[in-house]
């Protein structure tokens, strides 16, 4: 964090001080800076599909997610073993 605010603060220093623009100018050059040494700063990490759905869901727990995974797998092999019995295809489908 110190390396960051340093930085940023260098950065600034040089870019901002001997302008004499306008505040918007001055404005937009600041936040080109800030955004430069965040990318500088900081790595960008892809998040899966199902990420940004889970992020929304702060109450399903690792614990939870493991449960529903083993309950898909164990329907799932009764599903293989009983192929044609109807009553184990709806129980999945569920």
């Amino acid at each position: 964090m110190d390396s960051f605010l340093f930085d940023l603060d260098d950065e600034l220093r040089r870019n901002l001080s001997n302008i004499s623009l306008d505040a918007d100018s001055k404005f937009t050059l600041f936040l080109d800076t800030f955004i430069d040494v965040i990318n500088t700063h900081s790595t960008l990490v892809k998040l899966s599909r199902r990420k940004p759905k889970l992020a929304s869901k702060p109450w399903i727990t690792k614990g939870i997610l493991k449960s529903i995974k083993t309950k898909k797998k164990r329907l799932f092999r009764r599903k293989i073993k009983h192929q044609n019995n109807a009553e184990y295809l709806q129980i999945y489908k569920i």
